[in-house]
């Protein structure tokens, strides 16, 4: 209730710009077809839903708000965690994502959770009853939201490799990968940041990292 209700004006500036966006550029889903493609079709449908039902930023926050903690209360059953261990999970989850995603009200925000729900749909049960298709599925669902969960189409395939190594290895494998990241640092940051600007148009530029500029040791680590 508090993510739904709280004042969309008190957010950092991607809150300001979708703020914007709902109320200049997105139309009621009657007049769809003149969308301006600002973002994501997904996202844009869900602007439009929310002013085809009335012409209020608020409306709209309450449909992010119930989309978003329904499909985390998805992810968390579909987890089959311990409960000590979801509730770990939900702190993690709570410190480190969960207010900027919410009170700004994110795109990419519904794409990650989207992306959990694929990973966790590779399972026994998929494989045995021949529905492997759902993670892609989902996965073009959160592209429509987030043009970057398009390169899980390639993670998912490797997610389901890594699911048949032995545990102890596979613990090993990712700290040598993210201490790889840690000490490589802003070379490989901007990389991925040059490939996002071939993928995704010349508004990633701001990510790059500038000339003398120092990513501080501490956000990798994190």
């Amino acid at each position: 209730m508090f993510i739904a209700l709280h004042n969309p004006y008190i957010t950092g500036t991607d809150g300001g710009s979708y703020r914007a966006y709902f109320k200049g550029n997105i139309p009621t889903l009657f007049h769809f077809s003149e969308y301006n493609h600002t973002y994501e079709i997904g996202y844009a449908l869900l602007n439009s839903l929310a002013k085809t039902i009335h012409n209020d930023y608020f409306i709209f926050q309450l449909i992010y708000s119930f989309i978003a903690i329904f499909l985390l209360g998805l992810v968390l059953k579909k987890t089959k965690l311990a409960d000590q261990e979801k509730l770990l999970l939900l702190f993690v989850y709570f410190c480190y994502r969960f207010f900027q995603n919410s009170m700004e009200f994110l795109r990419q925000n519904i794409a990650i959770l989207l992306i959990w729900l694929a990973v966790l749909s590779i399972s026994d049960y998929y494989q045995e009853k021949g529905k492997n298709k759902v993670k892609y599925v989902l996965t073009i669902v959160a592209w429509t939201f987030h043009r970057s969960a398009i390169f899980n189409l390639i993670l998912l395939p490797l997610i389901e490799r890594l699911k048949g190594i032995d545990a102890k290895k596979l613990v090993v494998i990712t700290s040598l990968v993210s201490f790889g990241f840690l000490f490589l640092g802003n070379g490989v940051i901007s990389k991925i940041v040059q490939f996002a600007i071939i993928i995704g148009g010349e508004r990633y530029a701001s990510y790059l990292i500038s000339p003398g500029e120092v990513v501080l040791p501490i956000n990798l680590i994190v």
